[in-house]
């Protein structure tokens, strides 16, 4: 009997300690935040307005402040953040090099914000032939520049490339170390302000420049509730921005620091689809999803411009599911 009752006490010790580790496991796997990568630009701030709203658990999401997108897309190659809000021929570019993105929301589509912003001498793009042109190798400056040039019938021969993080462009152009940049909000309006000319834009370009939130892809069936509060928590902060603008920009405006009339305009140069348009993007009725489209369209670029050297399969790169709940 005394055998019988240590045998069934040892079995009772066991499942109680089985029952402690999972629990625990548990716990870790709620509390542990995933962490969102993200660059100062207009089209990613309603992301800390919903930080700031309290719509996003910080238990869930930690949002990763990086000065470019070149350090936003090594963090993620690095695994030191684990997702990243990035333009779309950043995407392909991680994917090219074998870290499974996978896009889960459309966050915004470039209709101007991103830029090349020249010296007041210059009145338009095939003026800056000969002249250098600072831009981000790494990332959507290299996209928008490659585009520019295809556009005036130029190539990269006709202009003096300078790579540089974005981070330096804004300065080098106020002090002349180049005579152009490749930039975008909010850096875009400062040197508006300050006299410099526009001479090409995302505008000129629609729907190839879009901005989308990804994730790896070996995280998606551990944290499906956290993405779906990412999401709710998106379109809850658009939602907001719609209905309260000024609050909304004052909130958002302690990143960017624009004046109040250049944050109304920096933010007339992105649109942001809302959950339906999303969806669309993902799931529409046409043979090949539009998202599918542009990612085929840019990649052909990035590939004619030498910024991709294969051709990659975008068939397998998304995941509409936490856009339905």
């Amino acid at each position: 009997m005394l055998r019988m009752l240590n045998r069934n006490s040892g079995i009772a010790l066991v499942a109680v300690i089985f029952i402690l580790i999972n629990l625990s496991s548990c716990t870790e796997q709620r509390t542990a935040p995933l962490k969102l990568g993200t660059t100062v630009w207009v089209g990613y701030e309603p992301l800390y307005l919903a930080r700031e709203k309290k719509y996003i658990n910080d238990q869930e999401i930690k949002l990763v402040e990086l000065l470019s997108a070149t350090q936003v897309m090594n963090a993620y190659r690095n695994k030191t953040i684990d997702m990243a809000a990035l333009t779309m021929d950043e995407v392909l570019i991680l994917a090219e090099e074998g870290f499974d993105p996978v896009v889960f929301l459309v966050l915004d589509s470039s209709n101007g914000g991103d830029a090349i912003i020249a010296n007041k001498q210059y009145k338009s793009f095939d003026e800056l032939k000969s002249k250098k042109i600072g831009y981000e190798n790494t990332a959507v400056g290299a996209y928008l520049l490659s585009r520019a040039l295809d556009i005036n019938s130029m190539t990269s021969g006709d202009v003096g490339l300078v790579a540089m993080n974005v981070n330096e462009t804004e300065s080098a152009l106020v002090n002349k170390q180049v005579d152009a940049v490749v930039t975008f909000e909010p850096a875009k309006s400062r040197l508006l302000e300050n006299g410099f000319v526009k001479v090409f834009s995302s505008k000129e370009v629609p729907n190839e420049i879009i901005d989308v939130l990804i994730i790896r892809k070996d995280l998606i069936s551990k944290n499906k509730g956290h993405l779906n509060n990412l999401v709710d928590a998106w379109f809850k902060s658009l939602a907001y921005y719609k209905d309260n603008e000024i609050d909304s920009l004052r909130i958002m405006n302690q990143r960017l620091k624009l004046s109040e009339q250049r944050i109304v305009k920096a933010f007339e140069g992105v649109v942001f689809p809302q959950r339906a348009e999303n969806l669309r993007f993902f799931e529409n009725d046409e043979s090949v999803p539009a998202i599918t489209s542009i990612a085929v369209r840019v990649s052909s670029q990035m590939k004619k411009n030498k910024l991709l050297k294969n051709d990659i399969s975008v068939f397998d790169m998304y995941d509409s599911s936490f856009l339905r709940n």
